[in-house]
């Protein structure tokens, strides 16, 4: 950078304070930076015997504790969020099925929604994934019966006297 350029730097960064001082800010902000990534890469190695080393936390961090749980002395019953709920001081899942949101109901301490598909013997269109079971036949009439574990807006839509519960087959 030639010499003009680098005074007009530095009277547009100082305005009103020496070249000196605006040079000693520029050095000193740059080697402050270059001090503190330095430092960051010395830690943990090296065998220093430097103020503090040596000595171990007790408790792995500084972080204060965490809150208590926030059932702790809730009464059983008390919401602990969607589809959660207390019981003996403790935050639990509802069980799967527990409506929420309607007609959403919970799965896995989760509100879920029920799927968009078509139930068995419904009309379909062959390869789209229209069916709660994602398989389709025109020739047998529409899509198939979910299989346990496959998705499902009623009991109707399972195969085999799986139950629909939270939107899915269960045996």
């Amino acid at each position: 950078m030639d010499t003009d350029r680098f005074d007009d730097l530095t009277r547009t960064l100082t305005a009103a304070h020496s070249r000196r001082g605006a040079l000693a800010a520029l050095l000193g902000g740059s080697l402050g930076l270059l001090g503190l990534a330095g430092a960051d890469a010395k830690k943990g190695g090296g065998k220093g015997k430097g103020k503090g080393k040596g000595k171990k936390k007790k408790g792995g961090n500084n972080a204060p504790p965490p809150p208590p749980p926030f059932c702790q002395g809730k009464p059983d019953s008390t919401d602990c969020g969607t589809c959660n709920r207390c019981q003996g001081g403790q935050c639990l899942a509802v069980p799967d099925g527990t409506g929420c949101d309607s007609p959403n109901q919970c799965r896995a301490g989760s509100c879920v929604a029920p799927p968009v598909c078509l139930g068995p013997g419904q009309v379909c269109t062959p390869n789209a994934s229209v069916c709660c079971s994602t398989e389709c036949s025109l020739s047998e009439g529409g899509c198939f019966c979910s299989p346990a574990g496959g998705q499902c807006r009623g009991t109707s839509d399972c195969c085999g006297g799986a139950t629909c519960v939270a939107f899915e087959c269960r045996a």
